[in-house]
């Protein structure tokens, strides 16, 4: 590894110091909130003990150290995750922490005099604190240049790798910031093991102050070579390997004698994931019922003042094992639209071949005012709560689809079938209308192959944030 990189690493280490010294702070108030409110729940006599001075708890100070051991122990300050992979692994730090400084309180015989409330409280400020500074602190770490890894990327291919590199510009949340790239349209004629010579690489290194290079699907062929040519400049290498999206998140590893065997996992065909799942769309979906009830019936009668015609719309779809439904919307056209489709479709051939694409119409002049406001906010889609509750879809899931579209799926409809369409989804939060068919059906089998509660819990809260934008909806 070059040595005369200390200056970027000096970066490096002063933000993630500052990361800490966040959380440390999130920690601390957290307490302060959790006293306080201890105080108000006293008051308000639903508590039998008062609080004690507050100045009794500094010799416990110890205590924001467990989590912050906790928090080191999950990597936070090691691995660059993603935003939600992050709050996921912090809910489980501090979740841990808390467990662990009950244990400690016990074994020192003190746990009746440390409040069980403020201990409790100080968790659940912290798991959702720390994750909301941490993102306003990257981003201002990121723009102040301390939390952006340069990186080489390399690869021996040009599909792909232009779009990938925009994807690191944009994710100032990871940090890595593509500073040289190396393709076949930059070498030429010259094979990529000849182009990168030691001397060659030394200079990249120096001249763009890299920090680690990225391999983006480099062939097997290459792939050896290429790593030990860059494993004498770097103590760490990334690969993007050149394998489907649908198994990113589900290998393992296995033991197959003289050969290791990567084992693709199904996740949500199992039986206790099923179970899981279940559990959580029941009880949510009724919590969501009940919050959103009065708005259900808000829409309804402004639709029935609207336009002629019943309040809900059932469409049919092919549903789990490929068992035909129906599922319940808001009506959003006019009377016997159903019926007027033919017609506009013959009259207008720039309309027919976009139902064609997609089974949607941008501009549809069979919708009405009302119809409008409820698909750019996705309120139409709602009443697929009571689809839900019935056991026949799940709140995230594949996009549910008709008869029609079937073919566009291949065999990748076998795979459809065998879980519950969803409300919302991957498909939802990546741009809706305006992703193509083929990234569609990618994204549905992503999310089949690596589905995790709390994947589903990271699309329901993506999802509002998308309908409040009105991204790809019409």
């Amino acid at each position: 590894m070059i040595r005369h990189r200390a200056k970027i690493y000096t970066k490096s280490i002063i933000g993630k110091l500052i990361l800490l010294a966040g959380d440390l702070s999130i920690l601390i108030l957290s307490f302060f909130i959790a006293y306080n409110l201890r105080g108000i729940v006293y008051d308000m006599g639903l508590l039998s003990i008062p609080n004690v001075p507050i100045v009794y708890f500094y010799q416990y100070w110890y205590l924001f150290l467990i989590h912050l051991f906790f928090l080191y122990i999950f990597k936070i300050y090691n691995i660059r995750f993603s935003i939600w992979n992050e709050a996921r692994e912090i809910l489980k730090a501090i979740t841990i922490a808390t467990v662990f400084v009950f244990f400690i309180l016990a074994l020192l015989k003190i746990s009746e005099q440390v409040s069980r409330f403020i201990i409790i409280f100080i968790s659940i400020i912290s798991i959702i604190c720390i994750p909301a500074l941490k993102s306003f602190l990257k981003f201002v770490l990121y723009r102040l240049g301390l939390w952006q890894a340069d990186a080489l990327i390399i690869s021996n291919q040009n599909e792909g790798v232009d779009p990938y590199c925009q994807n690191l510009r944009d994710n100032w949340y990871i940090g890595y910031r593509p500073a040289y790239v190396i393709t076949p349209y930059l070498i030429g004629n010259t094979s990529l093991i000849e182009y990168l010579t030691n001397e060659r690489l030394q200079s990249i290194i120096k001249e763009y102050n890299i920090v680690l290079p990225i391999l983006y699907k480099i062939d097997k062929d290459d792939f050896y070579k290429v790593f030990i040519k860059l494993d004498i400049f770097f103590d760490e290498i990334k690969l993007l390997p050149d394998m489907h999206s649908l198994f990113v998140n589900n290998i393992t590893i296995e033991d197959g004698g003289r050969n290791f065997l990567l084992n693709i996992n199904n996740n949500l065909l199992r039986f206790h994931n099923r179970l899981i799942q279940y559990v959580f769309n029941k009880i949510f979906s009724i919590i969501i019922f009940i919050l959103v009830f009065p708005l259900l019936i808000f829409i309804g009668i402004a639709i029935l003042i609207d336009s002629r015609g019943p309040m809900l719309y059932k469409a049919k779809r092919i549903g789990y094992k490929g068992r035909d439904f129906y599922i319940y919307k808001f009506r959003t056209m006019y009377k016997d639209a159903d019926r007027n489709l033919d017609e506009l479709l013959n009259s207008n051939h720039d309309l027919k071949k976009e139902f064609e694409e997609s089974f949607k119409i941008k501009d549809d002049p069979r919708i009405t005012s009302i119809g409008r406001i409820l698909r750019k906010t996705s309120l139409d889609e709602l009443p697929q709560l009571l689809n839900v509750l019935k056991g026949e879809m799940n709140l995230v899931g594949p996009r549910p689809i008709v008869s029609k579209e079937r073919n566009k799926y291949n065999d990748a409809f076998y795979e459809l079938i065998k879980v519950k369409p969803g409300i919302t989804g991957l498909w939802q939060i990546s741009g809706r209308n305006n992703v193509d068919y083929n990234k569609r059906i990618q994204l549905d089998l992503f999310f089949i192959k690596n589905w995790s509660l709390w994947m589903d819990v990271t699309i329901l809260v993506k999802t509002f944030f998308v309908v409040i934008r009105g991204e790809g909806a019409y």
